[in-house]
């Protein structure tokens, strides 16, 4: 593989993009300051780069779980993660539950929840999946990659543990565009016919009502190869002039081709 001028992944269009809207997101808050919330979200768009630490918040924790807990039970087999821990017991009440801990939290999953998610992939589905491909621009050559939570025969899934759920609350994510193209380019897959964002808007895990359960709805985007390539070069070409603009900011080097680390 040639050696890209540029290494990105989805999280980070995603970033630009909340950048690229926060003008329009600002004018729909009460007694916001001007560029206000532009300048938080490129602080945070800069971090993301520089891979910044951040302690998981809660709603993280819940949704790493939620999504690992899918893949043991699709595969069959316990975590293989050393951040974790993740068991079946038996509730209070006899109903069965999977356990949960994590950066400090703990959760107790509805494990016919969990059931009813790992069925809708099926035991033949690929989990995390490491996606990659190039996608040439007018300011180089890009390297997209980034992990798909499942595969199932030409369709690409991820995950998404949320609160509360609207159809299109992911409608201007990057990761139905990023992965399905990257499997195309790599030639991985032949064709991918749609990506769906599996969402899960959880409900309990108070101490009134400590088990998790929830509510799963699909949001289905159907793949145009051709379409996801003009939209990947017009992101990424701002992207990169902003990147470039803010590159004296940029200390972990790895977006840059990942110089003088070749690998993450």
């Amino acid at each position: 593989m040639c050696r890209p001028d540029y290494r990105i992944y989805p999280s980070l269009l995603d970033g630009f993009q909340r950048l690229l809207d926060a003008d329009a997101d600002e004018e729909r808050l009460e007694d916001a300051v001007p560029g206000a919330l532009a300048a938080e979200r490129e602080r945070e768009l800069i971090d993301s780069v520089n891979r910044v630490p951040r302690p998981a918040t809660e709603a993280q924790a819940r949704g790493t779980c939620l999504n690992e807990a899918v893949d043991c039970l699709i595969a069959g087999r316990g975590t293989l993660r050393n951040d974790m821990t993740l068991f079946s017991e038996e509730a209070v009440d006899g109903s069965r539950v999977i356990h949960a801990e994590m950066e400090g939290f703990t959760f107790h999953y509805d494990a016919g929840l969990v059931r009813r998610i790992a069925a809708r992939f099926g035991p033949d589905a690929v989990a995390q999946h490491l996606c990659r491909g190039l996608i040439r621009t007018d300011a180089g050559l890009v390297e997209l990659y980034g992990y798909a939570d499942e595969i199932v025969r030409d369709k690409v899934y991820d995950i998404k543990a949320t609160g509360s759920y609207q159809f299109g609350k992911y409608e201007r994510g990057w990761q139905k565009l990023v992965y399905p193209y990257c499997l195309v380019e790599s030639g991985e897959m032949r064709n991918v016919r749609s990506f769906e964002y599996t969402a899960v808007a959880l409900r309990g895990g108070t101490p009134r009502c400590p088990v998790i359960g929830g509510e799963i709805y699909a949001e289905e985007y159907t793949y145009d190869h051709g379409y996801a390539e003009d939209r990947l070069r017009g992101m990424l070409g701002g992207f990169i002039a902003w990147l470039e603009a803010h590159r004296e900011q940029i200390t972990d080097r790895k977006i840059f081709g990942g110089e003088n680390n070749e690998t993450d």
